[in-house]
């Protein structure tokens, strides 16, 4: 997708949309009761987390807060290094 390029915003938009996300790797949101994406999981080909990433909403179902649990860097930064 987008790995290389550059996102402001939220973290969750930038996954989601595919930037900053390797070649690859798979993206999956969960969504609470009310259909709002609650988590979201960037998992590598093999199955490992490389991000984790939880929302929380106001009764409205607008976004409150966004904390981003899990991030392996290293991972992230492998297809950036050059030996």
């Amino acid at each position: 997708m987008h790995a290389d390029a550059g996102f402001c915003g939220s973290a969750w938009d930038a996954a989601y949309t595919g930037f900053g996300v390797p070649s690859g790797v798979k993206v999956i949101v969960s969504c609470d009761k009310k259909n709002n994406g609650a988590e979201m999981r960037v998992l590598a080909s093999d199955g490992q987390l490389l991000t984790q990433i939880v929302r929380e909403y106001d009764l409205a179902g607008r976004p409150l807060e966004e904390k981003p649990l899990w991030q392996n860097v290293a991972f992230l930064m492998l297809g950036h290094l050059a030996l």
